[in-house]
């Protein structure tokens, strides 16, 4: 595919404009910093400023006065500086607005005021003033993509050990519960995870209630020490040995991935209850729980849709983990320049968490990583031309919601659907990630056509163990 040559930014160096007879200048300090100087006179301000004071003064009362009728020299006493800052203010982020909009001139962040609020002129005597604003520059990005790079692809080998375990988990959820005295192998047990240090349990530790599927345990040792336990029975444990993938650990611990694969520490588990749950038989009462009445009636009917299903829930866990190493491949490939100190101070002026030094530091990579893969994607985006519409972003709605419902067994019509997306679509985090959510599969495709894909199926064992790396 022929690669189209994204336009360079307009950038004018040390060159006068005149916007609505304002002056404003733009001197940069390098390709990546400028600073942009307005000047304004009072034919820029005065009579906002003379408009808004006229406001204040229907407004005003003061004792011996009537309202309204407040001598024009009391109104500006009190209230001019005030109003002249404000009024000042909007004509100065309208002109760096508008100034940024017919320069093309591709920001990023948004300008910091270099001038202190006390300068820039006569503010008792005001006439002309000068602003100064510094600028942080977005780089060109030209993201290379070609058949000389790989990435790998891998799927889940779905066999009949996974299907079985699928089926039986199915038909667990309309079985029968009873609550036995000592646990047996396919049990589960509740129970709290309590820290140790030094083979007692820490103070101020890590403690989690939890649950552990005896049935779904693969490492002997610990499922033979967790056989046959009885209610406040207490087991030391290894944590990685009760969990599959780092997302596991994480919900064993209550924690989040990062800071449950942080922790190394061994654990006491305290067995408070124990569940045993016999699986429904496979006939059509169950099938019809399942999947709707009259939709099959033979167990060699529910082996094949749990296989479709499986694969389905993989082929998307495929998609999504080549995305993720997609954008990581991408950002670690692709040379960004970035203003990184005039972001740190930009974060440091507009951030509501009032971030030490010492914080932003930690919190800085994590914000450049997420701003290289936008200038990425806009890169991508423009050179293969990828839009999304107000109806991809319904149909892609109605999608995930068709998925998440189908999770609990509860099908959805096509007005409950037309519903739901639009309620998703109005809500501004949802919609968000409705839209970022197209526009990287988009991108993923696209990237998929250029590079060599490397395509593997593996075990399910292998496959969280890649998904992980």
């Amino acid at each position: 595919m022929k690669e189209e040559q994204e336009p360079a930014p307009l950038f004018i160096l040390k060159t006068i404009l005149y916007l609505t007879q304002m002056n404003i200048t733009q001197e940069n300090i390098d390709d990546l910093n400028a600073i942009v100087k307005i000047e304004l006179t009072p034919e820029d301000y005065q009579s906002k400023v003379d408009n808004a004071l006229k406001l204040a003064r229907k407004q005003m009362t003061l004792p011996g006065f009537r309202a309204g009728q407040v001598p024009m020299s009391l109104v500006k006493k009190q209230h001019g500086k005030t109003v002249l800052a404000d009024e000042m203010n909007k004509v100065l982020q309208s002109a760096l607005g508008r100034y940024i909009q017919e320069t093309q001139l591709r920001v990023l962040g948004n300008p910091l005021a270099k001038t202190a609020d006390d300068q820039g002129g006569d503010w008792e005597n005001p006439s002309n003033f000068i602003f100064e604003y510094e600028v942080g520059l977005a780089p060109i990005v030209e993201v290379k993509i070609t058949a000389k790079q790989k990435l790998e692809y891998f799927k889940v080998k779905v066999d009949d050990k996974l299907i079985e375990r699928q089926m039986s988990d199915l038909a667990k959820r309309y079985g029968k519960m009873s609550e036995p005295e000592v646990s047996g192998e396919n049990d589960l047990l509740i129970g709290t995870l309590i820290e140790l240090e030094k083979k007692e349990i820490k103070p101020g530790g890590i403690m989690n209630e939890t649950t552990i599927s005896l049935e779904h345990l693969d490492d002997k040792k610990t499922k033979t020490a967790l056989v046959g336990t009885k209610p406040e029975d207490e087991i030391t444990v290894k944590l990685r040995k009760l969990a599959n993938s780092d997302a596991d650990l994480a919900k064993l611990l209550g924690l989040s991935i990062a800071d449950a694969k942080a922790v190394k520490s061994d654990f006491m588990f305290r067995v408070k209850e124990i569940k045993n749950i016999v699986p429904a038989e496979y006939n059509a009462e169950l099938f019809d729980k399942l999947f709707g009445p009259g939709t099959m009636t033979t167990e060699e009917e529910f082996k094949n849709r749990t296989r479709e299903d499986l694969e389905k829930m993989f082929n998307l866990d495929t998609e999504k983990i080549f995305r993720r190493k997609m954008i990581e491949h991408l950002i670690n490939t692709t040379d960004i320049p970035l203003p990184d100190e005039f972001l740190k101070r930009w974060i440091t002026k507009t951030s509501d968490k009032n971030l030490s030094p010492a914080e932003l530091e930690v919190e800085y990579p994590n914000y450049k990583r997420s701003l290289c893969w936008q200038l990425i994607e806009n890169n991508i985006a423009a050179k293969y031309k990828i839009q999304v519409t107000e109806e991809d972003a319904k149909v892609k709605a109605k999608e995930l919601m068709t998925a998440q419902y189908a999770q609990y067994g509860l099908p959805l019509d096509d007005e409950q659907l037309d519903a739901f997306a639009m309620q998703a679509l109005a809500k501004e985090e949802d919609s968000k990630y409705i839209y970022d959510t197209l526009v990287e599969e988009r991108i993923a495709e696209a990237v998929k056509g250029e590079v060599k894909l490397v395509e593997k199926e593996l075990a399910y064992e292998d496959f969280l163990a890649w998904a992980q790396s």
